[in-house]
């Protein structure tokens, strides 16, 4: 996975592959290929442990690539907007659309799986209440992440404009599911 992302990362269309910040992205896609490439085969306890070590540097060297690959077609649409004058539709661009969703779609496959090992390797291994199998909660409610979602919103509208709406959650609401519910909210 981190070797197509590298080799996508340096054949991308419009310009975007020569822009900053998308290099930047790039550059740790490489570096975290070669570790994983370079690191020794997991034999026993203190190969596991720089083994997670690894993947724990990867996983935060990663953290921010969302934001990084923004400022790079935020760095792009402003180069095709000089060069094309302010009336340039960058919507236009399908290419670079199609791509970002590929490459948004592999970047949480890929901290899925490394998180999903970090969790369960780490100590110690009840951290979590029952139910949970590493990231994946077997009775994730999707009730209860709304409530969260809409308790935070409603805070955050409060303190910029002075109120908010009240958030009414209508259904069944006592069902659950298994799933990762960082990736509902």
């Amino acid at each position: 996975r981190l070797a197509r992302r590298v080799v996508e990362l340096r054949q991308l269309p419009g310009g975007l592959d020569q822009m900053p910040a998308v290099r930047r992205v790039g550059e740790w896609y490489t570096s975290s290929f070669v570790g994983i490439r370079r690191s020794p085969p997991v034999v026993d306890a203190a190969s596991e442990g720089a083994f997670r070590e690894l993947l724990e540097s990867i996983y935060e060297r990663h953290a921010p690539t969302l934001v990084t690959m923004a400022k790079g077609v935020h760095e792009l649409k402003a180069k095709l907007e000089a060069e094309h004058g302010p009336s340039f539709d960058f919507g236009e661009a399908g290419e670079i659309h199609e791509f970002l969703d590929r490459f948004y779609m592999s970047r949480i496959g890929i901290r899925i799986l490394i998180g999903q090992y970090l969790e369960l390797h780490r100590e110690p291994h009840d951290s979590h209440s029952e139910g949970w199998v590493g990231l994946i909660n077997r009775h994730t409610s999707a009730a209860e992440i709304a409530e969260q979602a809409a308790f935070d919103a409603k805070y955050l509208c409060d303190r910029t404009h002075g109120d908010a709406p009240e958030v009414v959650i209508l259904g069944r609401t006592d069902g659950t599911f298994t799933y990762i519910p960082s990736h509902l909210y």
